[in-house]
């Protein structure tokens, strides 16, 4: 059992070490499948539904208005190999 929880904690230290941060990334929402990507020096991380509408809900409404209407919205955001996992801050 404790082999178990040490292995958990493992995985989620490694976790940690290997998020990037990316400053200035673009984000796009999908309303067809409610998915959330973000783009930045040619690399995609997505956030698929629920998580994409659960990010977009994070945005101010104004910056959140922008992003369904396809309009150019820059952020900072934290991404784990191709995942996308939090808006850290935005314009």
């Amino acid at each position: 059992m404790l082999d178990l929880y040490l292995q958990d904690v493992a995985t989620e230290v490694e976790k940690l070490q290997n998020r990037e941060m990316w400053q200035g990334a673009s984000i796009k929402f999908n309303q067809a499948n409610g998915s959330l990507s973000a783009e930045k020096s040619g690399k995609t991380a997505i956030a698929l539904k629920p998580k994409g509408e659960e990010l977009l809900s994070t945005l101010s409404p104004a910056l959140k208005q922008k992003v369904l209407t396809n309009q150019f919205v820059k952020v900072n955001v934290q991404v784990l190999n191709k995942e996308l996992l939090k808006i850290l801050d935005s314009e």
